[in-house]
């Protein structure tokens, strides 16, 4: 190898550190995520998606009862709007 060529191999860029840092951290991450997938087994998963599921529902349910009483807030305010404009 040529002098010059070892010379820019051994010299790291700025660009080299953030490189290296989000390659090693898609490493980690992805064996993290495959440990995780992969080290559960069928029964725990069907434990995991019924739990989620409840969750999942419940969420919903507290979303639902939440804008339907926004709603019915603002439908008892605007018929109070109404009715004050029909004695007018």
């Amino acid at each position: 190898m040529h002098k010059a060529s070892q010379v820019l191999m051994s010299t790291p860029t700025p660009d080299t550190g953030a490189s290296m840092a989000k390659t090693s951290n898609l490493a980690i991450y992805g064996g993290s995520g495959t440990s995780i997938m992969f080290g559960f087994t069928p029964g725990e998963w069907q434990i995991i998606g019924v739990a989620g599921g409840i969750l999942l529902g419940l969420a919903g349910f507290i979303v639902n009862v939440y804008y339907k009483h926004k709603h019915y807030k603002l439908a008892e305010a605007n018929a109070g709007k109404a009715a004050g404009l029909a004695d007018d």
